[in-house]
């Protein structure tokens, strides 16, 4: 009887496994010895992805500091603050994310959370070039032609 009622219980689990699109929103199932260990997570909130973001961001996973940073950047889940995104974007860029370079680009570009330096940019889009980011070759060769001008103004402002 027993096992009759853990089968059905996994037939049930399984079901709604199978209708479950938000990866939080999944079954565990463990077999530990000859007994089925059964746990189900919480349905996932904005705050819990926050969470669980923030403390992976913490021992080091690059891609939970590029979702934090996103979270911060848009405001999802979280009071929006491009500073703590730019921090974070910086962070996983340096250790290597290609879609984080692009992002450190484009903050130093358009001055958010830091101030706006086209050297920077051109230095970061440049990297995320390199690392096959085709958004960033595109940014590159508008902002080349943007650097021109502003270094132009600075010759005419100085005369």
């Amino acid at each position: 009887m027993k096992q009759l009622l853990i089968g059905l219980t996994l037939l049930t689990l399984s079901a709604n496994l199978a209708s479950a699109s938000n990866p939080f929103q999944s079954m565990v199932i463990r077999e530990h010895s000859n007994h089925i260990v059964i746990t189900k997570e919480v349905k996932a909130s904005q705050n819990s992805k926050f969470f669980y973001a923030q403390r992976a961001a913490k021992q080091g996973n690059v891609q939970a500091k590029y979702d934090l940073a996103m979270m911060y950047a848009l405001g999802k889940g979280v009071e929006r603050d491009r500073r703590k995104a730019f921090n974070l974007f910086h962070e996983a860029a340096r250790k290597g994310h290609a879609k984080a370079k692009y992002c450190v680009a484009v903050n130093f570009e358009k001055g958010l959370g830091v101030k706006p330096q086209a050297e920077l940019a051109r230095y970061w889009y440049k990297l995320a070039a390199k690392a096959g980011n085709p958004q960033a070759i595109v940014k590159l060769a508008n902002l080349k032609k943007l650097i021109k001008k502003q270094k132009g103004r600075a010759v005419y402002a100085s005369n």
